[in-house]
């Protein structure tokens, strides 16, 4: 519950921060944030689906 919750979450964030982005036409997020989290994404799915196969590694599996 706490892992949909979070995503959810997150998802909200990015939403509100590319509407605040396209509002005072500018990067609300700096560019290195969104790649260094995809990064982190892709290392730990592929990691947890290969070695601990749980639900959330295939949350997060792309």
């Amino acid at each position: 519950m706490l892992t949909v919750l979070s995503g959810i979450a997150w998802t909200i964030l990015y939403i509100d921060s590319i509407c605040v982005g396209f509002k005072k036409k500018t990067y609300a997020i700096p560019v290195a944030a969104p790649g260094l989290n995809m990064a982190w994404e892709w290392t730990y799915a592929v990691r947890d689906l290969t070695h601990y196969p749980q639900l959330q590694a295939w949350v997060r599996a792309p």
